[in-house]
């Protein structure tokens, strides 16, 4: 083989493997691209102050806050929440408190034009709050027993699978919601008083107990 030829082969395989090199990085950097965040979307549930001002015992509000890691969507969720009613024969209860959740949803709508979401997902809830009750004893004939019950401080973890949806209405504003399947509560406190309601739970008079957040949200994309 002459040296001119060769050379040429030399070249020519050179070539070959800087644009096989090329290539792979390539798609090493496409490969890593998609798992980096593209989004962060944050949002105001908008069911709790509604049913505040139609009902006098239920106040709360909630924000989520949320990104994008490929398919996958890491999620925070705060809030707040107090209620209180009165029982038949004067008997009252209230509490008052805040909780949080923490998990991720995965999209099934992963090929969707507008990046419109479709999810399931799961949460870990931990709730922190207080409560009293007094209580209306009827103890005839010497008429009525009245005792006080309070709770301080008390925490309570709870698990949840969810299913979502959120859909583009505007370039930047979004609508969603998230229903919740709530269940393995527990709770972590010497208790003077038969705990009733967890804020961001619900009632604890089941084992499991269903929850549903209306979102409206704002989406701030940072990459393409």
């Amino acid at each position: 083989m002459t040296r001119p030829l060769l050379i040429f082969r030399l070249c020519v395989n050179l070539f070959l493997l800087g644009m096989v090199g090329h290539a792979m990085a390539q798609d090493s950097l496409q490969q890593k691209s998609k798992w980096m965040p593209t989004l962060v979307r944050v949002g105001y549930e908008i069911i709790s102050p509604i049913r505040a001002a139609s009902v006098d015992n239920f106040s709360g509000w909630e924000v989520v806050a949320e990104t994008n890691v490929y398919r996958y969507y890491p999620t925070f969720e705060m809030g707040g929440w107090s209620r209180s009613w009165e029982a038949n024969g004067g008997s009252t209860y209230s509490n008052d408190g805040r909780y949080w959740r923490l998990g991720a949803d995965v999209n099934f709508l992963t090929k969707d034009k507008n990046k419109n979401v479709f999810s399931l997902g799961f949460r870990y809830g931990r709730s922190t709050f207080s409560e009293d009750a007094t209580l209306v004893i009827a103890a005839d004939p010497w008429g009525n027993f009245i005792t006080t019950r309070n709770n301080n401080n008390v925490s309570s973890g709870w698990a949840e699978l969810t299913s979502g949806l959120r859909v583009k209405v505007f370039e930047y504003v979004w609508l969603g919601y998230t229903a919740r399947f709530k269940f393995s509560n527990s709770i972590k406190q010497n208790r003077d008083l038969l705990t009733t309601d967890i804020p961001g739970y619900g009632s604890t008079a089941k084992e499991t107990t269903w929850g549903f957040s209306y979102y409206v949200l704002v989406n701030v994309p940072f990459r393409k």
